[in-house]
Formats: C-alpha cells, structure tokens, sequence
C-alpha cells in the first residue's frame, strides 16, 4: 500500500527554471527561476543523488568550463587543466562519482556516435552536451548547414533511444560581443546565434515522448547576460555564471530523486508526494470550512425570516 500522492507540479516548475529567472544578489550568488526554488546541494546530497554514476559533458570549452565548476562542487580546488582541448576527468573513488569532460567541439567523434546511435548506453549518467560556436569559427557559410546535422543527431537520439537517464543539451551560448577579439567578432555573430537558438526551440517543441528525456536550459544564456565583468574573452564565464548553470544542471537531474520536505524545500523540477494523512487533512478542513460557510449562510437568511416575520406580526397588532 503506499502511503504517498504525486502530485505532478514539476513538468511547468522544471520548463521555469530551464528557461527564465534572475539574479538576486548583486554578487551573483543567488538566482531565482520564475515560481520555484533552486537548490544549492550540500556534498552529502550531492552523493545521495549521485552514487556510482557519471556527469558526461561533451563538446567545447564553453563545456569544460561548466565541467570545471561541476567538479569543485564535490572536490575543492580547479582539476588540472594541463591538456585543455583535450579529455579530462575527476573520479570520487569513495562514492564511485565520476565527472567527465569529452572533448569534442563537433559532436562528431567515433565515441560521442556510438553514443548518440544508441551503441553505447551511458547508465547512471547525466549526459551534457555543446556545439555550436566551432561551427561558426571553422565552417564559414556552411556553417548552419553541418551544425544542424550535428544537432539533429542528438534530437534523433533521445526520440530512439535510452542513450543516458537524462540529456541536456546547451543553447548556442550568447556571446559578450565587446569582449571577443576581432577574428571572434567576425565569425560569432550575434545573427548567427540567434538563428540556431532558433532552429533548438523548434525542434524542442516538435518533441513528443522521448525515449530519453532531453532539457534545453536556454535560461544558461539568461545566466552569462546578465553577469557583467564575468568574462575576460566575450566566450569563456567565470563562476560564478558557471556555478550556477552547473547548479541548474544538478537540479534537472537530482531533485525528484531526493526526499525533500514539500513544505520547506519544494523544488523546481521536482514531483512533491504528499502523505496521505496529509491530504486527508486538508481535505477535512476544506470540508469544515465549506459546512460552517452553509451554516453561517442559512442561519443569516433564519435570522432574516425570523425579523420579518417579527415585524409582520407586529404590525398586524397595531392594526
């Protein structure tokens, strides 16, 4: 028997929080999604939810470095970063929590195929993916073309197949123009990022039952434009923007996971099960209040009759 309800709030609290909010701090700690709460995971929450699993980022530098404050979170201090266009990898041998970062700007090598071609099921994983503004800088005219291919893959892969427990693929980052250098300005335009956010929101809502479910946080993009001097070049963010898309991704992917308490930590995307006992009460006191609402009701109209009915009476004796 169980002895709990869903109630499925989390679809519409989990769409706020992928895709609006705002800061509310001036030091950039604090962010607040539309209607909901994001979660900031103490480490041993971050191992309840993530024991004997992988957090696979796949792309570009933007990725590597959200795969740099995803892996502070459970282990002070920045990882090597010895071979940046390179693999990299932290591993918690204590909880078997492995972070990784792949490297691969096109989404196009042997490794991340097998993946997306549903040859290499990724268990246990939170799946992040990135591409786009390598598109940009190494395809010219084409370069639309062939990134639509690159995307369409990933899209192709959470309809067919089980590739991880869950997907994230980010929007083309918004660029902080003024900062880029020259040769950046004249590739990453801000026309060109448009178009393929664009091209991602029409195939998110062409969407219907995935076999994997697939969240596009274009709310990321909310997150770097509304940072100022967070970064150096107009492309790579500093935390804490990195902190806390990082933070956004650990919310998708481990608060229904967790037992928070509904009435205190009621979460974006996050399926509240209610005690029955608990239902049960409201529900009495719903029935309570609407018993002493009909009484009230129907003792003023008695009260009414009554004096009526007194002046009546009344005024035939003075008849």
């Amino acid at each position: 028997m169980s002895y709990f309800i869903k109630v499925p709030r989390a679809a519409s609290k989990c769409h706020n929080m992928l895709n609006q909010g705002r800061w509310e701090s001036d030091d950039y700690t604090l962010w607040k999604p539309a209607e909901c709460k994001v979660k900031s995971y103490t480490t041993e929450e971050l191992y309840s939810c993530l024991s004997n699993s992988r957090i696979i980022y796949i792309g570009d530098s933007i990725m590597r470095e959200q795969y740099y404050a995803m892996a502070e979170m459970f282990r002070p201090g920045r990882p090597k970063q010895d071979a940046i266009h390179a693999d990299q990898a932290v591993y918690l041998e204590e909880h078997n929590v492995t972070i990784e970062m792949w490297w691969d700007p096109f989404l196009n090598t042997n490794r991340t195929l097998d993946v997306l071609q549903g040859k290499q099921k990724l268990q246990h994983t939170l799946l992040i993916l990135d591409t786009g503004v390598w598109y940009m800088k190494d395809y010219s005219t084409n370069y639309l073309r062939e990134w639509k291919k690159a995307v369409d893959r990933v899209f192709d892969a959470v309809q067919n197949h089980q590739i991880a427990d869950k997907v994230m693929l980010s929007p083309v980052e918004v660029l902080e123009y003024d900062r880029l250098s020259e040769e950046r300005r004249k590739v990453m335009t801000p026309g060109k990022v448009k178009v393929m956010n664009n091209y991602l929101r029409e195939r998110e809502r062409m969407l219907e039952d995935t076999v994997t479910p697939l969240a596009i946080p274009f709310v990321w993009n909310e997150i770097s434009a509304s940072s100022k001097n967070k970064t150096l070049d107009g492309l790579h963010f500093q935390p804490p923007v990195t902190t806390t898309q990082a933070r956004i991704a650990l919310n998708y992917y481990c608060n229904n996971k967790l037992p928070l308490k509904f009435s205190t930590e009621a979460t974006c995307c996050h399926h509240s099960s209610y005690p029955v006992w608990y239902l049960a009460a409201v529900a009495l006191s719903l029935l309570c209040l609407i018993a002493v609402f009909i009484l009230m009701t129907f003792g003023y109209r008695a009260n009414i009759i009554d004096t009526l009915c007194a002046v009546k009476i009344q005024l035939k004796t003075q008849c």
